[in-house]
């Protein structure tokens, strides 16, 4: 085969595409909805300073934690008197055979920091922090972020009628923070 039939044979090739679905090229699905990627208007971003979430943290207590994991199954354990009552167990596991600690930064639903905690964790040891613990006593869902000081690894677990797990950042071992991206409290 030539180049001159190769180039017709492509170009007809790409008509015939275009011809039998013409919703693919339009960004339009069976169901005639767009399928564009939604502009964002920018004129609305916000962006909060280092020193102002600094200044949010601040007035926040932090709240120690000194909780055995022996405790977890007491806590995931139904409460059938309580069924839409909800928590979340933040559960971190040293990896070194050294003491670990491990601070972390509670943030509501529009990114504001509403509490703080602060837990030790032994040699190859595990240790857990309720989101209830950084509630401060509200409701909320949200994220939250974990500086660690040594190789912790971060795992988390969903309290309420029934107990699931939920995704959980872990970044570079011993050097980047845990991040939980979704957290309750209810």
């Amino acid at each position: 085969m030539n180049q001159k039939s190769l180039r017709t044979l492509l170009v007809l090739l790409a008509a015939v595409g275009m011809l039998a679905n013409p919703a693919a090229f339009a960004q339009v699905n069976a169901d005639n909805e767009d399928i564009r990627p939604p502009v964002i208007d920018r004129s609305d971003v916000v962006h909060i300073s280092q020193d102002a979430l600094r200044n949010h943290l601040d007035a926040i207590n932090v709240v120690d934690v000194a909780r055995e994991i022996d405790t977890l199954p007491d806590e995931i354990e139904p409460t059938p008197r309580d069924a839409d009552v909800a928590d979340t167990a933040l559960v971190f596991t040293n990896m070194s055979r050294s003491t670990s600690a491990v601070r972390c930064v509670a943030f509501n639903k529009n990114g504001r920091p509403i509490g703080r905690t602060r837990t030790v964790v032994p040699p190859l040891g595990l240790r857990y922090v309720l989101a209830s613990d950084m509630s401060n006593g509200v409701d909320f869902v949200g994220q939250v972020q974990c500086a660690p000081r040594g190789r912790i690894v971060g795992s988390v677990v969903f309290i309420g009628p029934a107990v699931t797990d939920l995704p959980v950042h872990n970044g570079k071992l011993g050097t980047s923070r845990i991040r939980f991206p979704l957290v309750a409290h209810y």
